[in-house]
């Protein structure tokens, strides 16, 4: 009785039909047993989970506790990350008396939204616009879609001109353009790309980046698409890749998922392949092997750190919830591994981080205060 009991907790766990208390059970013995085992599905022992589990949802029902990567049994990724850094996940964790602060001073997290900058000045907020067509320049008609895109399409192959426009997002914003050239960009918060209305003239595709985007390249062997940022240039064909350039950040990231890359830096080439991150920096340009699922999960709605410093996490969640973080003391050295959804709001997050035992965090306004 004991055995199927274990075993349709875990089956009701799989199918998402587990209650919070029964999934964080279920995933602090999972992480236990990882760690120390390198356990994988197929080795489940339900008598186990019998005896380490199912005995503590029977005795403290009463205790609450806060689960940051959820449904994680049956990914074997999480066991190659489980071995560093700091679990946000604590098997017993009370409710923070801080929790109701928090809650009262909560933000709401980030949405789809941007602002399209034509050529002759005029500024659409797209969150605003209507669907359907939104502006036409020398024969390309720009149409918001349904489902919330920026479409370019071109009507007049004959046009001579090539005009810039330019699209940004805000804190807490994100957005996805369609290119002339059928090229797909999703824009991170706190970006900006400027690009020509129509490439028709163009023997490049040339466009600028600030921030962070995700390209997926339509191919065109005569006409190499380029990026340009912060004194980078990136040259494709037809390839599906990630830009990191935030002013803030140390180094400007580029990680290739499709395709073939070449970066060039001053007087630095380098080639990228699948799987690989250029990190380029004053001193040139490092390559180095990468979760690229770890790289684009912010595309997919994810915060995913791995070893991650605060400040790290804490720029991301700056952009995304549009607020200041300032920190008070030492800054913790710590480091932070896991995978939250970008929908929650910020005292969720915070209530994760705060977890780990590393920080202390208090909200006041849209300032964030960190303490060791």
């Amino acid at each position: 009785m004991k055995n199927s009991k274990a075993e349709e907790l875990y089956q009701k766990y799989r199918r998402d039909e587990a209650t919070d208390e029964e999934a964080a059970w279920i995933e602090s013995w999972y992480l236990a047993e990882v760690s120390k085992t390198k356990l994988l599905d197929e080795d489940l022992d339900y008598n186990n989970i019998e005896d380490r589990i199912w005995s503590k949802l029977e005795e403290q029902r009463t205790v609450k506790s806060i689960r940051l990567w959820p449904r994680m049994i049956g990914i074997t990724a999480t066991v190659a990350i489980i071995g560093f850094g700091i679990w946000f996940y604590t098997t017993q964790l009370e409710v923070h008396p801080k929790a109701e602060i928090l809650a009262h001073n909560d933000i709401g997290p980030g949405k789809t939204g941007a602002t399209l900058t034509l050529a002759n000045g005029r500024k659409i907020i797209l969150s605003n616009a209507p669907t359907g067509a939104i502006a036409e320049e020398d024969g390309v008609v720009v149409t918001k879609s349904a489902d919330g895109q920026l479409v370019y399409e071109i009507k007049n192959s004959a046009t001579r001109t090539s005009k810039i426009n330019t699209l940004s997002t805000a804190n807490g914003e994100t957005y996805k353009v369609i290119l002339p050239d059928g090229s797909s960009v999703w824009l991170n918060a706190t970006s900006s790309i400027n690009y020509p209305a129509n490439f028709a003239l163009a023997k490049k595709r040339i466009v600028q980046l600030k921030g962070e985007a995700y390209f997926e390249i339509t191919q065109d062997k005569k006409h190499p698409f380029v990026v340009l940022s912060t004194g980078q240039e990136i040259e494709v064909l037809g390839t599906h890749f990630n830009i990191n350039a935030y002013p803030n950040e140390a180094n400007i990231k580029t990680t290739l998922l499709e395709g073939s890359v070449r970066i060039s830096r001053k007087d630095k080439q380098q080639m990228l392949e699948p799987g690989q991150q250029a990190i380029a920096s004053e001193n040139g340009i490092a390559i180095r092997a990468v979760d690229t699922d770890e790289v684009i999960a912010w595309k997919d709605g994810y915060f995913e750190f791995v070893k991650s410093d605060i400040q790290t996490v804490m720029r991301q969640i700056s952009r995304w919830y549009s607020v200041d973080v300032q920190y008070e003391g030492p800054i913790s050295k710590e480091t932070f591994t896991g995978r939250i959804s970008r929908t929650k709001n910020i005292s969720q997050i915070l209530k994760m981080v705060e977890s780990s035992n590393a920080v202390q965090v208090s909200i006041k306004g849209r300032r964030i205060m960190v303490k060791n």
